[in-house]
């Protein structure tokens, strides 16, 4: 159950990439976890990791995604707890179900939270993570995600899906 955490529309699925990976949009600036307990954080967070699965083609077990930062505030730092669970879920429950972690939009007050969050995560995730600078991020997010998948807003043709979906 999880009636306030995924009305956010922060996270949302894109469509599929080149590998036919299902690609994951995250908008921090839609996160607002004040508006539940990390209990139904962590039930919003294996919600999404299953809703990504059942996206995969055959074969295909792993997702691209899209950590938009934009939006990240001070505010949410304050909730290091909530991410860690995020991290401790995707890395222990659903592991190796990434392709990439593509980062933008992340200014410097980010930078500051993902000293923290980085020394959370495994060898294996960080050699997937990639932060992209803004004359970038078409160009690398366009050689993985279709043009007609990844929204506008990031360099393609699409527009934002609608959440929940």
């Amino acid at each position: 159950d999880i009636p306030n955490a995924l009305p956010s529309g922060c996270w949302r699925v894109a469509g599929l990439s080149r590998e036919n990976n299902p690609v994951v949009l995250v908008q921090t600036k839609l996160w607002n976890p004040q508006d539940y307990t990390i209990q139904e954080y962590i039930r919003y967070i294996a919600w999404w990791q299953e809703t990504a699965i059942r996206q995969h083609a055959d074969n295909v077990h792993q997702s691209i995604v899209i950590f938009d930062m934009d939006g990240w505030t001070l505010g949410q730092a304050y909730y290091m707890n909530y991410i860690s669970e995020l991290v401790n879920t995707a890395q222990n429950q659903y592991p190796e179900t990434v392709r990439y972690i593509f980062y933008v939009n992340a200014h410097w007050l980010f930078q500051t939270s993902w000293n923290v969050i980085s020394a959370w995560l495994d060898e294996n995730t960080v050699k997937k993570i990639r932060f992209l600078a803004p004359d970038e991020q078409a160009q690398v997010l366009l050689e993985h995600i279709p043009e007609e998948v990844l929204p506008a807003v990031y360099g393609g043709k699409a527009e934002l899906p609608p959440c929940p979906n």
